[in-house]
């Protein structure tokens, strides 16, 4: 018999709020990369979540993380959404090929995302004002990324992880793998 839980109501955002310690966020960081690689497990073609954000991953009291809201998944080489459905998502921790129309996605999106939420976590602020967009110029400067890694107090040998998971062309990012090996050499 398979028993369905309800979902924990304390979305990442209000998680962070109590400012849990830095290994405490890598942790839940990491187990929701390993999330994230199970549901790449599953096979061919692979599994877009689409909609990787700080309310659809949930935190229990015990600290484990649920990522939540699958209704909108889709499998790789799909079309994008609609521009109409496209408003259910939240914009700001989506890959800039997800609002482009026609355009097929890949597993890459979801790491996209997933880099924002992993900035979020550590450093209480996303690197732009109103879109991922804005990263297409901020990335152009070599000391952006420098930077970066001084906010999130990591070192510099790491601007090229973050120049690839925030990469503007999919194809440059990460595998999920490879983002949950970098995440363990942080704690």
């Amino acid at each position: 018999m398979c028993l369905l839980k309800k979902a924990p109501t304390t979305t990442l955002a209000k998680w962070l709020q109590t400012q849990p310690a830095k290994e405490a966020r890598l942790n839940v960081l990491i187990a929701i990369a390993e999330t994230m690689k199970q549901i790449q497990s599953v096979g061919e073609p692979e599994i877009i979540h689409r909609a990787i954000n700080l309310s659809n991953i949930r935190v229990g009291d015990d600290s484990n993380p649920i990522l939540i809201n699958f209704e909108l998944c889709q499998q790789e080489m799909v079309a994008t959404l609609p521009l109409n459905a496209r408003r259910t998502f939240e914009q700001k921790y989506q890959a800039p090929e997800v609002n482009e129309p026609g355009q097929s996605l890949t597993f890459a999106a979801d790491i996209f995302s997933f880099g924002l939420i992993i900035l979020f976590s550590l450093t209480g602020e996303l690197p732009f004002e109103q879109s991922a967009k804005e990263l297409v110029t901020k990335g152009r400067r070599p000391v952006f990324w420098k930077q970066l890694c001084q906010k999130l107090d990591i070192s510099t040998t790491h601007t090229e992880f973050w120049q690839r998971i925030l990469h503007v062309t999919p194809k440059y990012r990460p595998t999920i793998e490879q983002v949950l090996e970098v995440l363990k050499t942080w704690k």
